[in-house]
């Protein structure tokens, strides 16, 4: 009946285990956050430059596509 009872109680190491292992889990889990965050931050930085570069191309494509659609014209009204 005594081992019974000894067999039904948890060992002393099962609660300092139990509170290290979610003690890593957690700061498992805030490395993750933050290295989430930072990933997004850096896309976003990313996309404004990006942005930045798309604007410079279309100030410097404007020109061109005019005088593109102007040879075009050109080009349909010597062939008629």
């Amino acid at each position: 009946m005594l081992f019974l009872l000894q067999s039904e109680l948890p060992g002393g190491w099962v609660g300092p285990t139990m509170a290290i292992s979610l003690a890593i889990i957690a700061l498992a889990f805030v490395v993750i956050a933050a290295a989430a965050a930072l990933t997004a931050r850096q896309a976003a930085s990313e996309m404004k430059q990006l942005a930045h570069v798309i604007d410079g191309l279309r100030t410097d494509l404007a020109p061109a596509l005019s005088a593109v659609a102007l040879v075009s014209g050109e080009g349909h009204k010597l062939a008629s």
